[in-house]
């Protein structure tokens, strides 16, 4: 079985001369990061992002990619060595395609929320014609994922030496031959 796309986005930080202790960026709305500057812990329940030692829009990155790869939220973080950072979602889905909001005065500062997550899922079954192999498969296909996201069904197709029990679900279309199926 494969998964489906991950989510990405993106930071363009700036040097820390440009920016104010508290300033912060919200992962998600549920993970907030606040900038340091001279050190020091954040405002509770925010994640602290030091500072010190890191004038460039570089470093200022790197201990930004740190902060959020240490806080283990289900995004990875790289910084990409030109001040900007790569960030991509540890789970698959639409559900990952999730706000990236921030308070940064510095306009420089830039962040890309999470986008381009999708659920798709293969299954590869391997059979031999010559011995007259074959599978039954019953599918059934949901409008909306457990989140309550819609999922589209277009585009699903089963087709080879099967033999489709049943496919059920919004959109369906019955397929035309006993070894095929497209919706």
């Amino acid at each position: 079985m494969k998964g489906g796309d991950y989510a990405t986005g993106s930071i363009t930080c700036v040097a820390r001369a440009s920016l104010i202790a508290g300033e912060t960026f919200t992962i998600g709305g549920a993970y907030t990061f606040e900038f340091r500057p001279a050190g020091g812990a954040a405002t509770p329940p925010n994640i602290a992002i030091d500072l010190t030692g890191s004038a460039t829009a570089i470093a200022v990155a790197s201990a930004t990619a740190t902060a959020i790869n240490n806080a283990a939220i289900g995004t990875s973080a790289k910084a990409n060595g030109d001040g900007t950072i790569s960030l991509e979602s540890q789970a698959d889905g639409a559900a990952s395609n999730i706000t990236i909001t921030e308070t940064v005065a510095a306009p420089a500062f830039l962040v890309s929320g999470m986008s381009g997550g999708a659920t798709t899922t293969q299954w590869g079954f391997v059979f031999n014609p010559a011995r007259q192999q074959c599978a039954a498969i019953r599918v059934v296909l949901y409008d909306v994922d457990f989140l309550g996201n819609p999922i589209t069904t277009e585009g699903f197709r089963i087709s080879g030496m099967a033999l489709v029990v049943g496919v059920e679900g919004p959109g369906y279309k019955r397929p035309a031959t006993k070894n095929s199926a497209t919706v």
